[in-house]
């Protein structure tokens, strides 16, 4: 069967700092999946020398410098408007992935038709330190005057949500 081709979005402002532990992960990754990936890094303006270090330690990385920073959101269109792939992943600078991430999510996009995101457990780190907990978020809707969107993020108990999906409205 032939693999989908990926591409991997992460935005970056001033973050050098966090993006230079995540790629090596993000890189092995991409060199251990069965298709064709690539890696685009989005800079939002940083001024923490982000395109000079990109450009001289990982040339092989496509790399999109905006003057100012777009915020998360634009940055992630940004990166994806400028990829033909058949898949795109977007990551923050500071995730660190294991070595079979692209493949796992690959496999969940095949077990759902006509499926549009995709978000994967986030595990909870302390001082660089992988812990028993997960990161998680959900989302509500205040119908009040303003009807304005709320999301609520939590720290909670580690659960094995490996054979479990969930449907929502939006992906984290």
């Amino acid at each position: 069967m032939m693999m989908p081709s990926v591409n991997i979005v992460i935005p970056t402002w001033n973050g050098l700092h966090l993006l230079k532990k995540s790629l090596d992960s993000v890189i092995a990754a991409s060199i251990s999946y069965k298709g064709h990936c690539d890696i685009t890094v989005v800079d939002n303006g940083s001024m923490d020398r982000t395109i000079d270090v990109m450009k001289d330690y990982y040339p092989k990385i496509n790399l999109i410098g905006n003057k100012v920073n777009l915020g998360f959101g634009a940055a992630c269109n940004i990166g994806a408007r400028s990829i033909k792939s058949d898949l795109v992943f977007f990551l923050n600078n500071d995730v660190f992935i294991n070595e079979n991430f692209i493949s796992q999510i690959v496999a969940e996009s095949f077990k759902v038709p006509d499926f549009f995101s995709i978000c994967p457990q986030t595990n909870y780190w302390s001082d660089n330190n992988l812990t028993n907990k997960v990161f998680s978020s959900s989302i509500n809707f205040s119908l009040t005057d303003k009807q304005e969107l709320i999301q609520h993020w939590a720290v909670k108990d580690f659960v094995n949500l490996a054979d479990e999906m969930e449907r929502t409205i939006y992906g984290t």
